[in-house]
């Protein structure tokens, strides 16, 4: 028989932290870490272990039925409640009102948990399990439950019924409200080793050189999901070394190629390091570039608490040009100010 591939694979560095996991008794388990280490994966594989009919240490089996309906998206007895962006960014299935819901609108999908999924994760909890392994309610991010949300979810949390388990994953677990984190057994989830990111960027894209995954990988802060977002956006080792000279040129090069929240992302990482050279500090994000000198700290502060600002509405539909441009203007000012006399 076939194996049925995870819609998620499992990274390596992910893989050894499974099966402590499996071995978790408490109702509600939270995956917490930095963003871009794979806490959805990790808990999409945790309730994939839970849920399959003949386990091993490495997790589900991948040949049982219970593999078959996870491989198809079709369990009946897993829910997943993400905000709709990141289903559609993942191409994980939400729960059948709040997919066709997805489907149906014509409006922006939205960042948040909204109530009325958190409503029908409750609607699911009561229902009789369809097969032995129980039951499993996915939340991710878990920070990303508003106070409605959460509250839809708390007695339930409370006091889950028989055969029910929660695995709730979240890159801010001080943004989680008090009353859900307090419900939930921490479990940390581990920073992942450089060469071994490495290696898996370089399956992901065979088409990347060393240079530019490495190069990318800095440009992330170490995160593999976000190396790996930067590679698919088509981000070279060259582009990446150049793009502070660049912007000092009032050119924005690689930019063009991203979201509006990353654009503000990657502005903002070349506004710490911009401060970081001008102090005397080793730069974090951006070590081989090119800085024009001599840069004025007061202008550079005020940039990076602009870009701090911009950020709140980074994902509003700005017309994607002029937000560009307006940027690169920003960057190129603050980047060739001069002292004032």
């Amino acid at each position: 028989m076939t194996p049925h591939a995870p819609v998620l694979p499992l990274p390596s560095w992910l893989a050894p932290q499974l099966p402590r996991l499996q071995q978790a008794t408490h109702a509600a388990v939270m995956l917490s870490g930095p963003a871009g280490v794979g806490q959805l994966t990790l808990a999409y594989h945790l309730a994939a272990a839970w849920l399959c009919e003949a386990p091993t240490a490495q997790g589900m089996c991948g040949q049982c039925p219970s593999c078959g309906n996870l491989h198809a998206q079709t369990h009946p007895d897993l829910c997943l409640l993400l905000p709709e962006t990141v289903a559609a960014a993942t191409g994980l299935m939400l729960a059948p009102r709040a997919q066709a819901a997805l489907e149906g609108k014509d409006t922006k999908p939205s960042q948040w948990i909204r109530v009325d999924a958190a409503l029908e994760a409750v609607e699911f909890a009561q229902r009789t399990r369809s097969r032995q392994q129980g039951r499993v309610v996915v939340v991710y991010p878990a920070e990303r439950l508003n106070t409605e949300s959460a509250n839809t979810l708390l007695k339930t949390l409370e006091e889950p019924p028989p055969h029910l388990r929660f695995v709730l994953a979240t890159e801010q677990a001080a943004a989680v409200l008090p009353t859900v984190r307090s419900r939930c057994q921490l479990q940390a989830v581990h920073w992942p080793p450089a060469p071994e990111v490495l290696d898996w960027l370089a399956q992901q894209h065979p088409k990347a050189s060393a240079a530019d995954c490495q190069a990318c990988l800095q440009l992330a802060g170490g995160l593999p999901e976000k190396a790996l977002a930067l590679l698919g956006a088509g981000l070279t080792q060259s582009e990446c070394q150049t793009l502070p000279s660049l912007l000092a040129k009032g050119q924005g090069g690689a930019l063009a190629r991203l979201s509006g929240p990353d654009l503000i992302e990657m502005l903002q990482k070349v506004a710490h390091d911009a401060l970081a050279t001008v102090h005397g500090a080793a730069p974090r994000f951006f070590v081989q570039a090119q800085w024009p000198h001599p840069m004025q700290p007061m202008a550079l502060q005020q940039w990076a608490s602009q870009l701090n600002d911009d950020r709140r509405h980074a994902a509003h539909p700005f017309q994607a040009s002029l937000m560009l441009d307006a940027h690169v203007a920003m960057a190129q000012r603050a980047l060739h100010a001069r002292r004032q006399a």
